[in-house]
């Protein structure tokens, strides 16, 4: 729990000092809805778009669990480049509502939370 304290902190902080506002991910949550228990994972894309006049870079993006992974590119996003962020969740083994987060954190922009929920059935 004080993980997740100090994470919440850290992201508001950081957030109070990001020197561009704009927004960048297309959309921050996800809900799935019902996933059939016989699934091991599912997968989300959550694409962006670099509306700045700078060139953003992906520095590193932190998961809340264990179970949950991530693939970008590392490459710079170049104004109006497009991109996305897939986050994998393993879901074998889980029965009942999940709820998982993924905080990015960009040069140049906010730290942004991304969040998933669902319930595995």
């Amino acid at each position: 729990m004080q993980k997740y304290i100090i994470i919440f902190f850290t992201v508001i902080v950081l957030q109070s000092h990001a020197s561009d506002g704009q927004q960048f991910f297309q959309k921050t949550n996800c809900d799935l809805g019902v996933i059939s228990s016989q699934k091991d994972s599912c997968i989300v894309y959550f694409n962006y778009e670099n509306m700045t006049n700078k060139t953003i870079n992906i520095e590193r993006i932190h998961t809340s669990c264990g179970c949950t992974s991530v693939e970008y590119s590392m490459k710079p996003i170049k104004t109006k480049e497009a991109g996305r962020v897939k986050v994998a969740i393993a879901t074998k083994g889980i029965i009942g509502f999940f709820e998982r987060s993924v905080v990015v954190y960009a040069s140049g922009i906010k730290p942004t939370v991304l969040k998933i929920r669902g319930k595995v059935k």
